[in-house]
């Protein structure tokens, strides 16, 4: 039991949440040149822009390269638009130049890009599912070695000897 703990901690840590890394997918946002995970950057202040770091600004916001690179509130659906990542729902149509909503499966569209799935069949120009494996979650993992544990170290019952007692009397 005393190894199912640090394993589990393990786990959970695996994000390396302001921890090392040295990539931005090791990071709940961007990892620094410094080789540590760096918290967000908040709006106004100066990024490196989307191509750098993805994750970088704070909470529905993004870099925004036509303001100076700095961090600005997402833009919501039916504003003037340029770029995927600027838009709340990260679709902006190219035709109107507008935020628009990702549609959903069965939902018409257009492009790929208007699908929440990425996939927009062309014959029948409707969003359609892509089958695609997963990873598998931190609780199947969790799951699978709690099962490999339980058969590892099973509940062992102690084999008792006890004697037959007579009554003599």
């Amino acid at each position: 039991m005393l190894i199912i703990i640090p394993i589990f901690i393990l786990l959970i840590n695996s994000s390396g949440t302001y921890g090392l890394c040295s990539n931005d997918n090791e990071c709940p946002y961007y990892c620094g040149t410094d080789g540590r995970c760096q918290k967000p950057i908040l709006r106004g202040q100066t990024c490196s822009g989307y191509f750098h770091h993805i994750q970088e600004c704070d909470i529905a916001s993004w870099c925004d390269p036509d303001k100076n690179l700095t961090c600005q509130l997402l833009q919501n659906v039916g504003e003037k638009c340029q770029y995927d990542y600027s838009c709340v729902d990260h679709y902006c149509d190219s035709a109107t130049k507008t935020c628009q909503y990702r549609q959903f499966i069965g939902d018409q569209c257009q492009t790929n890009r208007s699908c929440h799935s990425n996939y927009c069949e062309t014959e029948t120009t409707t969003c359609q599912t892509i089958e695609e494996s997963s990873s598998p979650s931190v609780f199947r993992i969790l799951l699978i070695m709690f099962i490999a544990c339980c058969i590892v170290f099973g509940k062992k019952t102690p084999q008792n000897d006890v004697a037959t007692q007579t009554d003599d009397a």
